[in-house]
């Protein structure tokens, strides 16, 4: 039984771990993912990271929680050709709350200005029905001319494997500028402050705009075709700024 033989039943049965991922050309048309996560006092988590239950009553917590302040829902858009990644914090808004959500779907997919795209997600139904309410705006009020949902397999998450790894790199990069800012104001920032909000878009930019694909281009400049010229600080560094000499903004007072 060595090496492991796939037509053997016993190494199957003793070894087997599923069908095996083979590497692929990928997908001739862009894909876009979306998943959500969730900033807690311990940091950036998945639904199944927190303790409450997957089911109605963990729900009925977990919302209690976002009420509260004590958890903050985020949303994670991530290009799986460009690498571009987008999060937002979810407000809780009741029902609105899917609406305004699937605004900045919208918008962030216009900004990467493909005409044909494949929008995927896994199965959970609330991101199911904000796919949906994003496809309708994007087939009916945009230029998009070809748009799709190309759901994952029921409780497969590494279908949306692209995903997973842009929820890991924000939670590691968020987690760095937070605790530096902490840091440099003495202070600990809550979760349910509105900087983190802030925060959390400007990780994802920076993302976009300073990590280097293997043909030594950035996310940004796969989308925009040159590098992102503009100058970026610390986020939350204090620095000083020349007034301009004319317009009303020359005279700050």
């Amino acid at each position: 039984h060595i090496p492991y033989r796939s037509w053997c039943k016993w190494c199957v049965k003793g070894r087997g771990r599923g069908d095996q991922h083979r590497s692929s050309p990928g997908s001739s048309v862009p894909i876009v993912g979306l998943d959500y996560f969730f900033i807690t006092s311990g940091g950036l988590m998945k639904r199944n990271e927190l303790e409450y239950e997957l089911d109605a009553a963990g729900e009925e917590q977990l919302n209690t929680a976002r009420s509260q302040g004590t958890i903050v829902k985020c949303i994670v858009i991530r290009c799986l050709q460009s690498k571009n990644v987008f999060a937002h914090c979810v407000p809780c808004k009741g029902a609105d709350e899917e609406g305004y959500v699937a605004d900045l779907v919208v918008k962030n997919i216009l900004w990467l200005g493909y005409a044909e795209l494949i929008v995927n997600e896994d199965s959970e139904p609330a991101l199911q029905a904000l796919v949906q309410r994003a496809l309708e705006v994007l087939r009916i009020n945009t230029s998009v001319d070809k748009v799709s949902d190309g759901q994952s397999p029921a409780y497969a998450s590494q279908a949306n494997g692209g995903v997973e790894v842009g929820v890991m790199l924000i939670r590691r990069l968020c987690r760095t500028l937070k605790l530096g800012l902490e840091a440099s104001i003495g202070k600990r920032i809550p979760v349910d402050h509105a900087i983190i909000p802030w925060l959390l878009e400007h990780t994802a930019f920076l993302l976009s705009i300073r990590t280097r694909l293997p043909n030594g281009l950035t996310p940004w400049g796969m989308v925009r075709g040159r590098p992102f010229g503009q100058k970026i600080i610390g986020f939350g560094e204090s620095v000083l700024w020349k007034l301009p000499t004319k317009g009303p903004a020359s005279q700050p007072d």
